[in-house]
């Protein structure tokens, strides 16, 4: 064996830690804000509907009112992120999620508040988050060379956000008020927005192409009904959203 085989190779330089990159830091408060957010939105909302004398049937209809522009407009909020950019959208859906919330606890205070206005806030807000969620796979590789530990981190931050956020809405339910509950998520929202805010200028590429919407659509539908797994992501993202409501979920119960 000659000295040159011997000789080890030498390793290519690793790629830097995410959390080197101030973008990947921005991006992930503003990320594990707005989870936290939604952790604790489906506490604060059960307990608003029950507490206003709706019952499990009003908190049902509330629930619904939050998920079905989730899943009937994401796919608007794809097309939206390719032709405005995923930061715009972003930014914009948070703002729109933190004057929902504040708008919910001010009626909350104020009024004796009616099931079609805690309906129609929660509807907003389904709708922001529509326009929220696609954008932020095309995020993930401006803000950070090492892609994979920066989705591994993403990863860990969205289990301790879902686990601490019911917890965080009980507590500011019992020790606070279900008001003041919807304050602290409209904050969450509003320091995500300001953690995005930064990042307007990230290089993400635009679609330019003329083509309709309505073809745009169709190209975003056909390309999720071919990943099974999206499917199985968004069914357990509904139960999710279930099991935190304190309802049972009727596909669950199918299965």
């Amino acid at each position: 064996m000659t000295q040159d085989d011997s000789t080890e190779q030498p390793k290519p330089d690793a790629l830097p830690s995410p959390w080197s990159s101030h973008r990947f830091r921005l991006f992930f408060t503003a990320r594990s804000t707005s989870l936290l957010a939604d952790g604790m939105l489906m506490v604060s909302l059960t307990t608003a509907v029950l507490g206003a004398g709706y019952g499990a049937g009003g908190v049902g209809y509330a629930l619904a009112a939050w998920m079905a522009p989730i899943a009937l407009l994401v796919l608007f909020g794809g097309v939206l992120a390719d032709k405005f950019s995923p930061q715009v959208m972003m930014v914009g859906a948070d703002a729109v999620r933190m004057v929902a919330m504040l708008a919910l606890a001010a009626l909350l205070v104020t009024t004796d508040v009616r099931l079609w206005q805690i309906m129609a806030l929660m509807a907003l807000s389904g709708a922001a988050t529509a326009m929220f969620q696609p954008g932020l796979a095309s995020m993930i590789p401006q803000v950070a060379e090492d892609i994979q530990r920066a989705n591994a981190l993403l990863r860990v931050s969205e289990a301790i956000s879902t686990l601490i956020g019911p917890g965080l809405a009980g507590l500011l339910v019992a020790y606070w008020d279900v008001a003041g509950s919807y304050l602290a998520i409209a904050a969450a929202y509003a320091l995500s927005a300001l953690g995005l805010l930064p990042l307007r200028k990230l290089s993400t590429a635009r679609d330019e192409g003329n083509d309709p919407i309505w073809q745009r659509l169709a190209t975003g539908w056909q390309e999720f009904r071919s990943r099974s797994w999206l499917w199985g992501s968004s069914r357990c993202g509904r139960c999710t959203a279930c099991s935190s409501s304190a309802r049972p979920c009727p596909w669950a119960q199918r299965s």
